[in-house]
């Protein structure tokens, strides 16, 4: 087995999403940390078992997202 090496970053985003009882990655999906457990899963977990990864495009950020 090789073993798995994934960066979740930090973000104010988790915090907030937990309190109100959602998962950050529907909270957030385009955020970083969403990003990084999407990662993990399509890439790193569905490989260990033989799966085939989903490979994400680019991520376009918008002009006019503001900060939450």
């Amino acid at each position: 087995n090789t073993p798995i090496a994934v960066n979740i970053p930090s973000s104010v985003s988790v915090p907030s999403s937990v309190n109100r009882g959602v998962a950050v990655v529907l909270d957030d999906p385009r955020g970083p940390v969403s990003l990084a457990i999407r990662e993990l899963s399509d890439v790193h977990i569905r490989q260990r078992f033989g799966e085939p990864a989903e490979v994400a495009g680019p991520v376009r950020k918008s002009l006019f997202r503001g900060r939450r």
